[in-house]
């Protein structure tokens, strides 16, 4: 066979070598064929597999462009509403006073304060005790239920507290006018805190009023510093007690004028020091408040749910020297 095709044309040789290729690179390619198809067919699979999870996820959304205002509030200081003046006889409590709960006895000098209020031609009682020991809680007791309660009240009656950080004594004096005169006088009209003090004066000698001023140590020396709202009953005192003076003239001449003549308005004072310019004057009745009573430190107790004998509760209160606070 080899020796026929030696003995060819060569063109002829050369056409039977190319047919001989061209059959074989054709079986070749349809042997891969047949080897990658299911190659191809495995990978047609999975990628309409991916193509159906991929329809199967949530679309993904859209991003916007969303405007975000943001606005700083304003910070707006609150500042705590004046109590409007009303007209006697309504009475006017220009700080009331934050009882707490079971408040308890002091039945003596509940009793002493109405004698005086009363009876007494003493147009002035003062209270004096250490911080702490009831002065404010008792005379608010008293007012409300021993006196307004018990229609006892005068023709108008004014609480004002001189532990407030507003209550100075000219601002004491423009209410005070507001109210005995029914707003008919108009403090600003008055130029000096003199005359003021005078009108109020001549007003309050023929009305039967009751003045109430807590906390009077404000107004003395002893407490006059910056710290005062802070300050203990350890003050720093001289020979001459010129601690307890007042550090204003007018605060001095003011007292002293409630506290004596016959002046129908009647005034109750506490104060953790008396005032010395009160000193001497007939018309000032002065106690110091002392310690609570065995009895009312028991009844204190039990009413705020503490339970135990009286011999225990004593024992306990004994420690405290029956302080009330």
């Amino acid at each position: 066979m080899f020796e026929k095709f030696a003995n060819l044309d060569p063109a002829i040789q050369a056409a039977i070598i190319i047919g001989i290729c061209t059959i074989v690179v054709g079986i070749c390619t349809i042997i891969a064929a047949l080897i990658n198809r299911p190659r191809k067919r495995k990978k047609e699979e999975q990628e309409r597999e991916k193509a159906v999870v991929a329809k199967s996820l949530p679309t993904a959304p859209r991003e916007q462009t969303v405007k975000v205002e943001i606005s700083t509030p304003q910070v707006v200081e609150k500042k705590a509403q004046p109590i409007e003046v009303p007209k006697p006889p309504a009475p006017y409590f220009a700080h009331p006073y934050p009882l707490q709960e079971n408040f308890t006895g002091r039945e003596a000098e509940r009793n002493e304060l109405t004698e005086w209020f009363t009876k007494s031609d003493k147009p002035m009682f003062a209270y004096i005790a250490i911080g702490g020991m009831g002065k404010s809680a008792l005379t608010w007791v008293w007012l409300n239920e021993d006196i307004i309660k018990k229609d006892l009240a005068p023709e108008g009656i004014i609480w004002w507290s001189f532990y407030d950080k507003e209550a100075r004594f000219e601002t004491f004096l423009g209410k005070a006018l507001q109210y005995v005169s029914e707003g008919k006088i108009d403090p600003k009209d008055i130029p000096s805190n003199r005359e003021r003090m005078d009108t109020l004066y001549n007003l309050l000698y023929n009305k039967r009023f009751l003045l109430v001023l807590d906390g009077v140590e404000r107004v003395l020396r002893a407490y006059a510093g910056m710290g005062s709202p802070y300050q203990g009953d350890e003050v720093t005192t001289d020979e001459r007690e010129d601690f307890r003076r007042c550090i204003d003239p007018n605060v001095a001449t003011f007292l002293q004028e409630l506290a004596t003549g016959n002046l129908k308005t009647k005034t109750l004072l506490t104060s953790r020091l008396k005032p010395k310019e009160l000193e001497g004057i007939a018309g000032c009745e002065c106690m110091d408040l002392t310690k609570m009573s065995k009895k009312d430190a028991v009844d204190f107790f039990h009413r705020q749910g503490v339970k135990g004998h009286r011999a225990e509760i004593e024992s306990v209160c004994e420690i405290f020297g029956y302080h009330p606070l």
